[in-house]
């Protein structure tokens, strides 16, 4: 089985600007064996498990937290971030995003950073992506009762040198 849940707006990672994406999250328990847990900006499929198909995202497994950027359904993930949380503890994770990489930060501190493969322009394929939360139940029963909380999420455009209003580029990016 899974959920999800994805924003209507997209959002565009124009350069020479960055995608700041923020999310304050919590875990109810460690992580439990066949539960898979993104989070972030991407594309899902369409039927269950509703797996990213495009997107830069934070997973959570039974391995650990990770990374990812998807390509057009190609992943290329960090190593596992040494980084334990404790139970319903609210953390922030921010992703930024650059077109030649993209890093990953929980509280103020930088966990990793995926570099944009050699021959893609960015590292996501898409012009703009959704924001979207996913908890799936993959590879069989869940290890344990498992439940994601998210807070709130914000996503901003940084690093523009530019004298439009926020009004204006509001209006003209995600039609707000």
């Amino acid at each position: 089985t899974g959920a999800r849940v994805r924003s209507y707006a997209t959002f565009p990672l124009l350069d020479p600007g960055t995608l700041n994406v923020s999310s304050t999250v919590a875990f109810s328990a460690q992580p439990v064996a066949n539960t898979l847990v993104d989070f972030g900006l991407f594309f899902d499929g369409g039927a269950n498990p509703f797996a990213p198909t495009d997107g830069v995202y934070f997973r959570l497994t039974s391995a650990g937290l990770y990374g990812v950027i998807n390509h057009n359904g190609t992943e290329v993930t960090t190593t596992a971030f040494a980084f334990t949380y404790t139970v319903n503890k609210f953390y922030q994770f921010m992703l930024v995003v650059h077109e030649r990489r993209v890093d990953f930060w929980i509280d103020d501190v930088l966990y990793g950073t995926v570099i944009t493969p050699v021959g893609q322009g960015q590292p996501f394929l898409s012009d703009g992506l959704p924001y979207a939360f996913r908890h799936a139940i993959v590879g069989g029963a869940a290890g344990g009762v498992f439940q994601t909380t998210l807070k709130n999420y914000s996503v901003s455009i940084g690093g523009l040198q530019i004298s439009d209003t926020m009004g204006e580029i509001n209006n003209r990016v995600i039609g707000a």
